[in-house]
């Protein structure tokens, strides 16, 4: 049987760090998440790969400040069956181009 248990991963705005959250940790107890994502990398794309690396829910709602929810948009990208939903703040509703579908796009 998979595992349908709720997780939250919650990613921080800059120039702000995991604390950010210290008030919601103990929105789903156990399996709420907050990490520092400046140690992932210096691309969004690392931020979300290892933010995502953190838990192995099968159901993760991602919330995003600012470039968090840039980061929160590459999560769902990369586990679109895994994110249910996603919070974003603050966030521009961009995602990194596919350079052949931007291609195609274009002619």
């Amino acid at each position: 049987m998979v595992d349908s248990k709720l997780e939250l991963l919650l990613l921080h705005g800059l120039p702000l760090d995991g604390t950010m959250w210290a008030k919601q940790m103990e929105l789903l107890p156990g399996a709420t998440y907050a990490p520092t994502l400046y140690s992932f990398g210096d691309r969004i794309e690392s931020w979300a790969e290892k933010a995502l690396a953190l838990t192995t829910a099968q159901r993760l709602v991602v919330v995003g400040c600012s470039v968090g929810g840039s980061c929160a948009l590459e999560v769902a990208a990369l586990a679109p069956d895994r994110v249910p939903a996603l919070v974003l703040i603050g966030t521009k509703a961009w995602r990194r181009l596919d350079p052949v579908y931007h291609a195609s796009a274009l002619a």
